[in-house]
This record gives C-alpha cells, sequence and structure tokens, in this order.
C-alpha cells in the first residue's frame, strides 16, 4: 500500500462512499457501481476523518478502502448490535446501513412503508448526509467516528418527547461512563 499525503478536509459529499468502501471489504467497488447509487467517486489518497485515517487506492478497475490508522475501526454488524441489545432487552429489530440521509427519515419511511414496525426497532448508519439538528440545522457525519441511530418508540407507547430524549440522553451517558468513557458529557438536550 502506498501512502501518501493526508487530505486535511474530507468534503461530506465523498462520506457516503468511503463507507461504502469500508463496507466492500477487500473487494471494493467499481466506478460505475458507484455513480450508480449517485455517489461521487473518490481520489486516491488518504483521508483523515479526524481519530481515523483510511486510503482509497485503486486497484485494477475498481477502488478499495484500507484503514492506515490502528486499530481500524470496527464497523457496525447487524448481528453484533442485535445480540448486544437482545441481552437486556430482548428480542430486538436492528437495520443497519453503511450510508443514509437521516436514520430518522429511514425509520419513518419503513414505518409508513411496512404499516409499522416493533417497538424498540434501532435503524443505525455509519454516516448521515442530511441530520436534522434542533431549530432545523442541518448537519452531515463522517463515517467511523460517531455513533447516529434512531429507535422506534410509537406514541401511544411512548411518554412526552422531551421525557424520552432526557431519559436515553441520560442513560446513554451513565453507560458510557460505566464502561470508562469518562470524558463524555451531555449537551443538552441530545448530544453526547
Amino acid at each position: 500500500m502506498m501512502m501518501t499525503r493526508a487530505r486535511t478536509f474530507v468534503p461530506p459529499i465523498l462520506y457516503p462512499s468511503l463507507a461504502l468502501l469500508a463496507y466492500k471489504g477487500p473487494e471494493g467497488a467499481g466506478r460505475r457501481e458507484l455513480e450508480a447509487l449517485k455517489l461521487e467517486v473518490p481520489p486516491p489518497g488518504i483521508y483523515d476523518l479526524g481519530s481515523v485515517r483510511a486510503e482509497v487506492f485503486r486497484k485494477n478497475d475498481r477502488l478499495g478502502l484500507a484503514f492506515a490508522s490502528s486499530p481500524a475501526p470496527s464497523l457496525l454488524s447487524e448481528n453484533g448490535v442485535r445480540s448486544r441489545l437482545s441481552a437486556d432487552l430482548g428480542e430486538v429489530s436492528v437495520r443497519i446501513m453503511a450510508w443514509c440521509d437521516s436514520t430518522n427519515e429511514r425509520l419513518l419511511a419503513a414505518v409508513s412503508g411496512e404499516g409499522g414496525l416493533p417497538m424498540g426497532t434501532v435503524v443505525a448508519s455509519e454516516t448521515q448526509t442530511a441530520g436534522r439538528g434542533r431549530w432545523g440545522r442541518a448537519w452531515s457525519s463522517p463515517p467511523f467516528v460517531g455513533l447516529w441511530f434512531s429507535l422506534w418508540c410509537p406514541r401511544e407507547e411512548a411518554p412526552e418527547p422531551w421525557a424520552l430524549s432526557a431519559a436515553v440522553s441520560v442513560g446513554a451517558v451513565n453507560a458510557l461512563s460505566r464502561i470508562g468513557a469518562e470524558a463524555v458529557r451531555l449537551r443538552w438536550p441530545n448530544d453526547l
């Protein structure tokens, strides 16, 4: 693997391409495959995503991705997430994507398209391209550096939205603190 100069700024438009290449593994993806998914074709080189560095390389007519940082991040796995959640919560439904516009949008589309989902369904993604924050602010998230997910709780079974958001946020901070993430803090109402 040839190391080249790291890019200090990775444009958000490349986030989904980098996530897809990571999920494709050693086989990589062809230019046509990326273009068919309406994804930008990233040029070969090293990309700095904060705590993660990844190299996009060309092998024959395909692009691949290798993690240049050590240890490499572990990619989200439906089976892994399901088994860990099920140990505490019982049977749960989990959907994981390499990238999406918004986990909230994907969850709401599944609810309306399938006529309902089981309570506790989790939709997670390595990166989001159209996340929504407070006051309608849009944001995107780089792959491999955070946890982006939405949890389905039907309105008739849920407490007031502000109470649910507060309970989940405080619970997440407490859980992360118990496993050694001492620096985690809550930025009200639900950003960790």
